[in-house]
């Protein structure tokens, strides 16, 4: 089995939808975000999985390079993925990654964002194997643990991730995206639900909220 950790980034944070709301404003530079996660948890990502020497690989997710980017040297974490790199799009990016992980032959895809900790031996040890599309689904977080900003529609919330099989993928990398849909967990939901591939839910004491998976 090969596994692909992947984590949403992007060149740059001055996110905007097309009619001028800022999503995201007045934050660090985009690449402190990714340096937190190499000097943390990116550390405890093994080369194989401990319960069935199964091959796990991690990559750091962005889209195009801006043409308003200084010179830069693209490191090896990192892949660039021919699709837009702001809020709005993020669909676009989740089906450009099913895409590229369908074709480098991953069994299985975790999508995390990168204002997330995974602690990363409770999620490799989890069952995550034997479902198709599972995470912490909105309105089912552990209790006295505060929801994610939307709490309804039966979806693996984005932040804290969900995990795809390689069925799940084949779905989101062949799927529409309709005019209006910005919120890529959403969408995922969306297009698995009419596949008939239905969200399951990841254990508590590997699904923390607050885009952290920790114990």
């Amino acid at each position: 089995m090969k596994i692909l950790i992947a984590v949403l980034s992007a060149h740059k944070y001055d996110w905007k939808f097309s009619d001028g709301l800022t999503v995201l404003s007045a934050v660090p530079k985009v690449w402190g975000r990714r340096l937190a996660i190499r000097e943390t948890w990116w550390k405890d990502v093994p080369a194989t999985r401990e319960v069935d020497g199964s091959e796990v690989h991690k990559r750091f997710i962005l889209g195009r390079v801006p043409p308003d980017s200084p010179p830069m040297t693209q490191p090896p974490d990192e892949l660039y993925l021919d699709c837009a790199d702001n809020y709005e799009n993020l669909p676009q990016k989740v089906k450009a990654l099913c895409r590229w992980a369908l074709d480098q032959g991953y069994d299985h895809t975790f999508k995390v964002d990168d204002d997330s900790y995974v602690n990363v031996p409770n999620l490799l040890a989890d069952k995550f194997e034997d479902h198709d599309y599972a995470g912490m689904i909105s309105g089912s977080w552990p209790s006295g643990i505060k929801e994610c900003y939307w709490s309804h529609g039966g979806h693996c919330c984005g932040g804290p991730g969900y995990w795809l099989s390689a069925r799940a993928m084949k779905v989101v990398a062949s799927s529409a995206i309709r005019p209006g849909e910005w919120a890529e967990d959403r969408w995922v939901r969306r297009v698995l639900g009419e596949a008939e591939i239905e969200a399951a839910q990841l254990s508590e004491d590997v699904s923390v909220p607050e885009c952290t998976y920790a114990s």
